[in-house]
């Protein structure tokens, strides 16, 4: 689902990571500037969540935390030039 929001969409539905899928809302941030619309978004995502172990390195000395961000950044023409 899609819902207007002041300065841009909350995007809602599934994320599914690993064979886990949870319902999450994203706020798509939007901004228009001569016939771009450039578009931003970043969500947190808890790996542990949907089964993910979080990675280790050198025998466990080097961990990656448990939370990572999900980040879209795009531009979009609206119009043909």
């Amino acid at each position: 689902m899609i819902a207007t929001v002041p300065g841009g969409y909350a995007v809602s539905g599934p994320l599914a990571i690993a064979g886990t899928s949870y319902d999450l809302v994203v706020d798509v941030r939007v901004a228009e500037s001569s016939g771009v619309w450039t578009l931003a978004a970043r969500v947190p995502v808890q790996q542990t969540a949907y089964g993910v172990t979080p990675c280790s390195t050198v025998l466990g000395a080097l961990r990656l935390r448990d939370a990572v961000e999900v980040a879209l950044d795009a531009e979009v023409l609206t119009a043909v030039p």
